[in-house]
């Protein structure tokens, strides 16, 4: 007896939490607070794109993290479903960016649009050894 994949997917679960508010709203808070080269392309307002930018540091963004997580759970509430699993890996973040705080490290922002300067550039010498 073969066993499919399909036997372990709830298809009409995974279409009630893609149909809930709860999960599309955190979804496209948290894509713009990860990925911030979507706040120069995209027309946003400019008190959202301030509200975005606060989380630029390892305590707003862990408290921001634990926050999501309290909703992903508190959603729970009424019947445990396939939303248990982002809400695991939002606390999970939430730990690690607090941890990251604790130790004082500090936060990395990740840019897609790179400056560049003079400086960076190796000198003629340089580029003419490596050759």
């Amino acid at each position: 007896m073969a066993l499919k994949i399909t036997q372990f997917i709830n298809y009409q679960g995974l279409k009630e939490d893609f149909y809930s508010k709860n999960f599309s709203v955190q979804g496209l808070v948290l894509i713009f607070v990860e990925i911030p080269f979507l706040l120069k392309i995209c027309p946003l307002s400019e008190n959202f794109n301030t509200f975005i930018k606060k989380f630029n540091q390892n305590w707003p963004r862990a408290g921001f993290y634990l926050g999501m997580s309290v909703i992903q759970f508190l959603s729970l509430i009424p019947q445990v479903t396939s939303l248990l699993v982002p809400a695991i890996f939002l606390l999970f973040s939430a730990i690690f960016y607090a941890f990251a705080a604790f130790k004082h490290q500090q936060f990395q922002n990740s840019s897609a649009v790179i400056s560049t300067s003079s400086d960076n550039f190796p000198t003629d010498a340089v580029v003419r050894e490596i050759l």
